[in-house]
């Protein structure tokens, strides 16, 4: 089972990963941006409130954002976390790493425009792979 998952992000295809230490930066409330304290995230609650809101209809996963239960905050902390976590990913030839680029300036040009909607898909996503896991495709061979 992988707990990591590539994505189409920001013009490209990124890593998201919430490794054991950025699961230990949100549980703790440490790592946020420009290194400013941000709200302790257990991990356990969040998923389930990540969870609330989500319906099986025919088959087919039904979002309610009437009956959801996230919050922003929180939603932004696990995307940053899954990035961070992640080392950065590709658009077109160049590879992005947070070692060279600012996490937090991709969060304001590719996050923060984000309707709250696609925020919390891409935040159950990210939780959801380090939680359940995510078995790998199988390969042809």
């Amino acid at each position: 089972m992988n707990t990591d998952l590539t994505l189409d992000f920001a013009g490209g295809k990124f890593r998201f990963h919430l490794n054991d230490q950025q699961m230990w930066n949100l549980e703790r409330g440490l790592g946020g941006p420009q290194s400013l304290p941000q709200p302790p995230l257990l991990i356990g609650p969040a998923y389930a409130r990540l969870l609330r809101g989500r319906f099986i209809r025919d088959g087919e996963e039904i979002a309610s954002p009437a009956h959801a239960e996230f919050s922003a905050v929180e939603l932004s902390q696990i995307i940053r976390a899954g990035l961070i976590g992640g080392g950065g990913g590709d658009v077109g030839d160049e590879h992005i790493s947070w070692d060279e680029y600012d996490v937090d300036s991709y969060m304001r040009c590719y996050v923060s425009p984000m309707p709250l909607v696609e925020r919390w898909e891409l935040a159950l996503a990210i939780m959801g792979a380090a939680v359940e896991g995510i078995t790998p495709p199988a390969s042809d061979g």
